[in-house]
């Protein structure tokens, strides 16, 4: 399949997102986790395997099942004919068996009813994949198709909006934090700047207590002003 994308997604940023790209890249260089999927980057059925067993979860969690489930199942023809009682088997660690099961079976079967078994390279055809959100839309376009997309989770939600907490507001909209990580989002080097923002908010920028002092953002974010 030849992949179809949009490459306007990603804008070159200008102003204050510059220093976020800079500081990112630079900080990730250093800090990044490592986790299986991570060393399967350029292959969308490894990353989708990966987003439907984070759903919910642990990235710990997630990677004591990765391996396994991968070398059992790994391509969609296996998936969609595995029994419940093999998937279970490999789900019970992460939790919420049944429903992951059901979903990677849904998503196996509407991708050999309907994408002739290949994964689709573009957002709005992913999208319509059981089980694929937004999110995981986006994350398999840029960590499994290397395309400049920025996937937001909640830990790229928070970065951003308390970074620019002054123009976005202390409630800014999902599609405002969209845009801004668009805006912000490198052309090269896109998915370690994806990856070490997820990172910075799993160890660093966190919901409860931040560590302020050690993220690189922090001498012109608008919530670090404030405290």
């Amino acid at each position: 399949m030849t992949p179809q994308h949009d490459r306007r997604i990603g804008i070159v940023p200008k102003g204050k997102e510059t220093a976020v790209r800079r500081n990112i890249l630079r900080w990730a260089a250093v800090h990044l986790r490592d986790f299986p999927w991570r060393h399967r980057l350029g292959e969308p059925y490894a990353i989708l395997v990966a987003e439907i067993l984070l759903k919910r979860t642990t990235a710990t969690a997630a990677t004591d099942v990765y391996s396994g489930f991968i070398a059992d199942f790994p391509d969609l023809p296996t998936l969609a004919v595995a029994t419940s009682q093999g998937l279970h088997g490999h789900l019970v660690r992460v939790g919420l068996q049944k429903q992951r099961a059901t979903a990677f079976k849904a998503m196996a079967r509407y991708l050999l009813d309907n994408a002739c078994g290949e994964i689709p390279a573009d957002l709005q055809s992913l999208r319509r994949v059981p089980g694929i959100g937004e999110y995981s839309a986006r994350a398999v376009l840029s960590y499994g198709f290397n395309f400049p997309v920025a996937p937001v989770d909640s830990n790229v939600f928070r970065i951003l909006g308390r970074y620019r907490q002054d123009s976005l507001g202390l409630h800014p909209t999902s599609q405002a934090i969209q845009d801004m990580a668009d805006r912000t989002l490198p052309e090269k080097r896109h998915q370690v700047f994806n990856l070490g923002l997820l990172d910075l908010g799993a160890l660093v920028c966190r919901p409860v207590h931040p560590v302020c002092s050690k993220c690189p953002l922090s001498r012109s974010c608008d919530y670090r002003a404030k405290l």
